[in-house]
């Protein structure tokens, strides 16, 4: 029973949080929820490895329901000569991009480059002529490139795809700072995605740790380290008002405090493992302790963008898709801070990985769940949680969520409710009417 109780409110204190108990019906609005956006609720999208250009209608479609779109460099296969110069990022995502914004001038469409490999693929080129050997990270033993090794996945067998670079180096980072900037003078964007912006030889996985001080040394490790916040630093100051956006602080042995250190030199940051852990085969879902450290980072850090990825795998049933979808966007509504925190629910890696053999635009970038489209309005309250279930209020309705990956639970509803899961008017319940929620499921109730 969720009324009448005391409820465990969670509540942001520098990167951590703490519970106060406090009864339930005593908060305050959150004065600074305010939202102007037309767009879609809070929906973002990442476009990679789509190998043909988008018709003006898809682009039409994107800029109406999604707040931000990223642009892989091999978007369309398009790319300038590596001899141009800085002329732009490929010609199919400039023209893209233009095409956005001028359908939507609040859209915020952000290219993407690697801030720690530097691939090999002619698609992903910087201006080869111009990159320095010397900007390498090297094996101290050796001194050759150490090099990045695409495990597994859709890319067959173990391959090395790129090298290391050298963010301790300054001219690299003057490099790359310029190529970005140059990026922005092409064409609209607003801002950058840096892919892979995480330290090296630190957090848990002790094996990894150690791998790292035999190829450069701790020294080493730390002025890379420093480097790569120095890198956010310098190019905030570059891009002004534009985003700096990076990948990421999902869950990872690699990293301390979830990278989240780095956040005060930026924009925002990506999670690509929200909810879900991205692994093919069956679904495995996030573990409690880690759903709650994700509501208090986006609690936590209200004032900066947070892009919260939900990876399903291939083959799963319509009804398994329906749940995972309704309970991982319940979740992230508990913590969600309107306005800076956006929601993604797709296939594999990105979910828009594959370029659609039958051009069908619904299954291409239409993936969110249903709920998604529930007009729920501003939160009233922080989300509040008892047991394993929950919830929070809204302007126009409640969500509550059942973080139990085992047992049912039932709640009390607090008013006259509609569930409206589907984004479909279902019953209508009573003040004080009971509702169980499965395992690892949510409830959308919408009021009167």
């Amino acid at each position: 029973m969720l009324l009448g109780a005391a409820a465990v409110v969670f509540v942001g204190v520098g990167t951590y949080a703490f519970a106060t108990l406090i009864r339930p019906g005593t908060y305050t609005n959150l004065s600074n929820n305010t939202s102007t956006s037309t767009l879609m609720t809070n929906s973002f999208i990442f476009i990679e490895e789509q190998k043909e250009q988008f018709s003006q209608s898809e682009l039409q479609f994107m800029a109406n329901n999604y707040h931000f779109i990223t642009i892989s460099k091999d978007y369309a296969n398009s790319a300038y000569p590596v001899t141009s110069g800085l002329v732009g990022y490929s010609p199919a995502a400039d023209a893209a991009a233009k095409s956005l914004v001028a359908a939507n001038p609040t859209v915020k469409v952000l290219p993407y480059y690697n801030i720690k490999f530097r691939y090999l693929s002619p698609n992903l080129e910087y201006d080869q002529p111009q990159f320095n050997p010397d900007w390498y990270l090297k094996d101290q033993r050796t001194g050759k490139p150490i090099p990045f090794v695409q495990q597994g996945s859709a890319k067959a067998s173990p391959a090395v795809v790129g090298y290391y670079v050298d963010l301790s180096n300054p001219d690299y980072r003057k490099f790359a700072e310029n190529i970005i900037v140059s990026w922005m003078n092409a064409a609209p964007y607003g801002g950058i995605a840096l892919d892979s912006a995480d330290p090296i030889g630190v957090g848990t996985n002790t094996a990894q740790n150690n791998t790292w001080v035999r190829l450069i040394g701790e020294s080493k490790i730390n002025t890379w380290n420093q480097g790569l916040s120095q890198f956010l630093i310098e190019l905030k100051t570059d891009l002004g008002t534009k985003l700096v956006m990076y990948n990421g602080f999902s869950p990872s042995q690699q990293r301390v405090n979830r990278n989240l250190d780095n956040l005060q030199y930026a924009d925002g940051a990506f999670n690509e493992d929200f909810c879900l852990v991205k692994a093919n085969g069956a679904p495995q879902l996030q573990s409690e302790s880690t759903m709650l450290q994700d509501f208090s980072i986006m609690q936590t850090n209200s004032t900066k963008v947070l892009m919260e990825q939900v990876n399903y795998p291939a083959g799963i049933d319509d009804v398994t898709k329906s749940r995972l979808g309704r309970y991982c966007y319940g979740a992230f509504l508990l913590g969600e801070h309107p306005g800076y925190d956006f929601f993604k629910f797709a296939l594999r890696g990105y979910g828009d990985n594959a370029s659609p053999s039958n051009g069908n635009l619904e299954d291409y970038i239409q993936s969110n769940p249903l709920e998604l489209s529930i007009n729920f309005g501003l939160p009233k309250e922080q989300f509040v949680l008892q047991g394993d279930v929950g919830y929070r209020a809204f302007e126009n309705g409640y969500v509550y969520v059942n973080l139990s990956p085992t047992n049912p639970e039932s709640i009390t509803l607090p008013t006259v409710l509609t569930l409206m899961n589907g984004d479909v008017a279902g019953t209508e319940y009573q003040q004080g009417s009971s509702y169980t929620i499965p395992p690892q499921d949510a409830a959308f109730f919408s009021t009167p």
